[in-house]
Parts: structure tokens; sequence; C-alpha cells
């Protein structure tokens, strides 16, 4: 992780494992259940492998993620949240009421809801973003 603080607090220890560009988004495919490399660099669009290699290195080194090897015939590697990468799940449905109302702008077309997620995700441009409720 490139940031490291020199405190002893819980939450800017968690904040420098999660706060990281694509972590957030790599821990809501996790909470969905176990993925296959391909499957995670498939469901995060954009995102390249080397930088989920690291990502998902950094989060087996801290303990919140373990990759997993399946027994044969199908002898596949699946990454999945351990306990201490599950507590996120609360706070992530807290967010997401705060977050229904986050509406794209017709302004940008590249704002789509993905098949995958309930969450929306951004294409090559910067919308701006409207949080008033009367969407």
């Amino acid at each position: 992780m490139s940031n490291h603080y020199p405190q002893f607090c819980a939450l800017a220890r968690a904040a420098e494992i999660i706060g990281e560009r694509w972590t957030l988004l790599i821990i809501r495919e996790l909470l969905l259940g176990p993925k296959r490399f391909g499957d995670l660099l498939d469901h995060l669009d954009g995102m390249s492998p080397s930088l989920l290699t690291a990502r998902l290195t950094a989060l087996i080194d801290c303990n919140v993620v373990r990759r997993i090897t399946l027994p044969r015939p199908v002898n596949a590697q699946l990454y999945e949240l351990t306990e201490i990468g599950r507590e996120i799940q609360p706070a992530m449905r807290r967010r997401r009421p705060a977050t229904a109302a986050v509406r794209p702008t017709a302004t940008c077309a590249a704002w789509a809801p993905t098949a995958r997620s309930s969450c929306w995700t951004v294409g090559a441009c910067s919308p701006r973003i409207r949080t008033d409720r009367s969407i």
C-alpha cells in the first residue's frame, strides 16, 4: 500500500488498506462470493491484470483476502474474503441507501448499471452527479 500513516489507529490502518484505487470494487465483487482471477478482471472493466495482481497481493498480505485452490479435477485458484474481509459488508450495505439516489445526468451516456451488480460504473467521462433525492 502506498500510504502509511505511523499511527496506532485501527481506522487509519483500515483506510490504508481499503482506500487504494480499485480495492473497494474488488471487495465488492468478493462479497458476492469467491471468484477466479479472470472473473474479477471481467467484472472490473478498465482494471489492468498487473494492478489486480498488486491489489490482490496486498489484500492477501493484510489477511483481507485469501487464495484457495479447488481440488482436482477442477484444480482452479479462487480468491475469497477472509473473516476480516467480510467485516466490511455492513459498512457497504449502509452506504447503498445514500448512493441509491445518485443518478447520472443526461449529459453522459457512459454511465450505466452493469448486469453483474447493482452499482453504477463510469465510462471515460466526468459527468456531474446529482445527489438530490428528487430524481
